[in-house]
């Protein structure tokens, strides 16, 4: 068995099931990330954008990408329209050569390294016993002349490599079973591209996911040592099934917004507001939740009986027919 393509729903399919990326919730890392100051915020955001189009991610991926990482990075951000330049200039080029694309195996603990050698992965896996069975895949996939174009990863790590490494939409990294928690039960009939697949176990924990690709449905999966990364048609094994929050047909919002909270997730609670028929004068395109988007809120809350307090948390964004996910 060869070791699989690399998925095509990290970098383009999810876009073509007219998904988009959300924004993500705030958290608290250990190790903060360094902001990028003035003077070097275009050169960041161009390579990160370099970054993304070399795996095929599409000018509308790309431009998701980098308006998160403009607002969560940059200090101070750059204008939007400059952001929309550098994404447009960056998706002229064509995606990395077909011969460049990296072929995946499968490594306890990994999340797309490359530069494979045996005694890296010896050292990644949890016993000598399961380091053998790695390492004889690995061999395999080196005889088969893939040894320089492998990439390795665990069935978590698959999913965050995309969440965490190229587009930034999370900051932390999360196992299977983190996974899980961010998604939305579903039913096994609802399942379409871009939605999560489980293996829970008795106590109800996720022990591995997988990632269905189309609507067959197939699933793509670090299905183990002795496989790598494969696809195939879903079966008996998957027994939980889970919509992410990461994109959607409809925009997600994943923090409660109120006075003095600034970001795109602003803009897309004006737009609720007015689609309800409230705040027709609020200027959508204005980022900032000022006193007059907390009087707007107000009155809704009020005329819908909801507490009062001009904060927009689940409560409110889902009565105005929003999607909330913290």
């Amino acid at each position: 068995m060869q070791a699989a393509d690399m998925p095509a729903w990290l970098v383009e399919e999810i876009r073509k099931v007219g998904t988009q990326i959300t924004a993500k919730k705030k958290v608290e890392p250990a190790s903060p990330r360094k902001k990028i100051k003035e003077g070097g915020r275009n050169n960041h955001l161009t390579s990160l954008a370099g970054s993304l189009r070399r795996k095929g991610i599409s000018e509308e991926g790309i431009l998701a990408a980098l308006k998160a990482e403009n607002e969560s990075r940059l200090d101070p951000p750059l204008d939007e329209e400059a952001v929309i330049q550098i994404a447009k200039s960056v998706a002229r080029y064509e995606p990395a050569a077909e011969e460049d694309e990296y072929k995946l195996t499968d490594v306890w603990g990994a999340q797309g390294q490359t530069g494979i050698t045996e005694d890296w992965i010896r050292k990644k896996e949890t016993s000598k016993a399961n380091g053998d069975r790695a390492v004889a895949y690995w061999k395999k996939q080196v005889n088969a002349g893939y040894g320089k174009v492998l990439r390795a990863f665990d069935c978590s790590g698959l999913g965050m490599y995309f969440l965490q490494n190229l587009s930034g939409i999370c900051s932390s990294d999360m196992n299977a079973n983190g996974l899980k928690g961010k998604c939305k039960k579903i039913a096994k009939n609802e399942l379409k591209a871009g939605d999560f697949v489980f293996k829970v176990n008795s106590e109800g924990r996720a022990t591995h996911v997988g990632y269905v690709v189309d609507d067959v449905p197939n699933v793509i999966e670090a299905r183990g040592r002795d496989y790598g990364v494969v696809k195939g048609k879903l079966d008996s094994r998957w027994n939980a099934f889970g919509r992410p929050p990461f994109w959607n047909e409809g925009y997600v919002f994943t923090r409660v917004l109120k006075y003095g909270r600034r970001g795109e997730d602003v803009c897309e609670l004006k737009k609720l507001l007015q689609s309800n028929g409230y705040g027709l004068n609020l200027h959508t395109t204005n980022k900032n939740y000022l006193s007059s988007t907390r009087s707007v809120v107000k009155a809704y809350q009020k005329a819908n009986g909801l507490t009062v307090d001009g904060k927009a948390g689940k409560d409110t964004i889902t009565k105005l027919g929003g999607t909330y996910n913290a």
